[in-house]
Order: structure tokens, then sequence, then C-alpha cells
């Protein structure tokens, strides 16, 4: 699915003004740019954003991929350390929940943790779905998110 920026955690009017002057107008937008490191540092130079802001961003429009995962739900899951499609998709739906449930009790990101059954269904739609965005280490490794 394809977001207004604004509906990705973090990015209000002002960014989503950068962004949109660097020729990044929507979540896909977004993933596609930041799909490499490369491609993070060129857009952080057009968008005056930092590097690591675009890396936060890009992991939560990748988790707002799955169908039924919105701005809210991205942000609870990367807080949680679920941080890509290709991570929830390994993951036990039981675990997740109890994971959300203990980090939202603890900050509150959202008004209510979702049902096992919403997290089965994207855990399952996760595991269909192939990675778009690398992510570098600073040992130079590189692993998709």
């Amino acid at each position: 699915m394809t977001y207004k920026l604004e509906e990705i955690d973090g990015i209000g009017p002002f960014f989503a003004d950068r962004l949109v002057r660097a020729g990044v107008a929507d979540s896909e937008a977004l993933i596609e740019r930041c799909a490499t490191a490369e491609g993070r540092r060129q857009l952080s130079a057009y968008a005056a954003v930092t590097t690591h802001q675009l890396e936060t961003w890009a992991r939560q429009a990748d988790l707002m991929r799955v169908s039924g995962i919105g701005g809210g739900f991205g942000r609870l899951l990367e807080v949680s350390g679920v941080q890509s499609v290709q991570e929830l998709g390994q993951r036990e739906p039981e675990n997740i929940v109890n994971l959300l449930h203990r980090v939202n009790a603890e900050r509150k990101l959202t008004r209510a943790v979702p049902s096992l059954s919403t997290v089965s269904r994207w855990v399952r739609r996760a595991r269909e779905m192939q990675p778009v965005v690398v992510a570098e280490s600073r040992s130079g490794l590189r692993s998709a998110f």
C-alpha cells in the first residue's frame, strides 16, 4: 500500500515538504529512494534529513506495506524491535503480541494493541513479501530490512 508521507510516524508537514522537494512524494517513493545506503546518503543531502532518520522512516514505510499496518502500528512494531517485513515474517505471532502489549504499556504509542488474529495475518502476509531495503552495518555487512 502507498501512504502519504505524513502518515509515517515522525514525518510531519515540515519534513514531508523537504522530502517532496527532494522528489519523494509518498511512502513507496521513500522506500525506493532509501532502499540502499547510497540512496539514503543522497536523499539526506537533498532533503537535509539525517540518514538515521531516513532509515527509521523507511523501516516504518516497509512495515506499512503489509495490509493493516498503518503509521501507529508501524511505529509500535519498530519501537518493539520488529523493524522490517522480513523480520515480522520470521517471528511468532504470539510473541509479537506479548511484546507489543509490554511496549505499549510502557510507551503508550497506540490506543489499542492489535489482536493475535490480526498479528497472525500480518505475519502470514509478511512471509509472502520480498525485502526491499538494504541496511549496512558499521562493519560494511549488508542485510535486508
